[in-house]
C-alpha cells in the first residue's frame, strides 16, 4: 500500500501567515481567470511505503511553476529537517533516521514549508483552512500544497483518473499532495501525487482534451470542499528570488 503521512497544521502561527493577506492584494478590476495549469517540471516523485508525503508536496511545489528551482530536491531530506521544525514532538527521531523507508511518523505542510525556508529556498509561506482561499491562489498566483484525510477508496483512481471517496470507504490517515491545475465551471482540480510515475498512469477518460497525466489525479471540488471541512488546509509558497536554481 502506498505511504502516507500527513499531519494537520496546528501551529496556531499559521494566523500570522494568512493566504488571504496576498489575496487581498489583487486589484479588483483584474479578471480572475477560471481555469489555470501551473507547468510540472518533473515526473512524480515515489514515497513509496514510507510517511514523507509532506517531503514529497514540497519537493515537487519547488519543482512546479512560477517556481523556478530546476535541481534536485530530495524530498526524503526535506521530510527529515521538516520533522524538527513542525508543531509536532513525537516525531523528531525521523530527524536522524537514515533508513528511507523507517522514516514513519509523519509531518505537516507548515513544517515542510518551514524546512523550505530554512534553506533559503522560499521566503515565505501562506496557509488556508477553506478551499475558497485555495482555489484563487491556484487561479491567480501559483500551486499549493494540500493536506486532507485520505480514504481507501481512494487509493484506486477511476477510468478517467479520479480519486473519490466511496460511501463505505473508511478514513485511513492523512496525505498532502500537490494542488497544479483547476478548471471552475467543470468543477474539476488536477493533482501530483507522490507515489511515482506510474501510479494512474494509463486512465481511459480525458480531462480538457488530454489524458491525465502519469502520476496525477483528478478531484471534483465538491470531494475537496469535504475534505477542507474535515480538517484539510492549504499551504502555498513564495520564491525567495536571486538564490540558487
Amino acid at each position: 500500500m502506498p505511504g502516507l503521512g500527513r499531519r494537520p497544521s496546528t501551529d496556531p502561527r499559521n494566523a500570522a501567515h494568512p493566504m488571504r493577506r496576498l489575496l487581498a492584494e489583487v486589484p479588483p478590476e483584474l479578471p480572475v481567470p477560471d481555469l489555470k495549469t501551473w507547468e510540472f517540471l518533473r515526473d512524480p516523485l515515489n514515497q513509496d511505503e514510507t510517511g514523507t508525503c509532506g517531503g514529497h508536496a514540497g519537493a515537487h511545489a519547488i519543482h512546479c511553476a512560477p517556481i523556478s528551482h530546476r535541481g534536485f530536491l530530495n524530498p526524503f531530506d526535506l521530510y527529515r529537517e521538516a520533522v524538527g521544525l513542525d508543531e509536532y514532538l513525537d516525531n523528531e527521531s525521523d530527524a536522524n533516521e537514515q533508513d528511507n523507508m523507517k522514516l514513519q511518523a509523519g509531518t505537516s505542510g507548515t513544517g515542510v514549508a518551514k524546512a523550505l525556508a530554512k534553506r533559503g529556498l522560499i521566503t515565505d509561506y501562506l496557509w488556508a483552512a477553506e478551499m475558497r482561499d485555495a482555489i484563487l491562489w491556484v487561479l491567480t498566483r501559483g500551486p499549493v500544497m494540500v493536506g486532507s484525510n485520505w480514504y481507501s477508496s481512494m487509493f484506486v483512481p477511476t477510468p478517467e483518473g479520479f480519486v473519490k471517496i466511496s460511501r463505505t470507504a473508511p478514513r485511513v490517515g492523512g496525505h498532502e499532495y500537490l494542488w497544479r491545475a483547476v478548471d471552475v465551471p467543470r468543477g474539476v482540480g488536477e493533482f501530483v501525487q507522490s507515489w511515482g510515475p506510474k501510479w494512474n498512469a494509463h486512465p481511459t477518460g480525458r480531462w480538457q482534451h488530454t489524458h491525465v497525466r502519469p502520476g496525477h489525479f483528478l478531484m471534483d471540488l465538491d470531494t475537496l470542499e469535504r475534505l477542507f471541512r474535515e480538517d484539510g488546509d492549504a499551504v502555498s509558497i513564495r520564491e525567495k528570488r536571486g538564490g540558487t536554481h
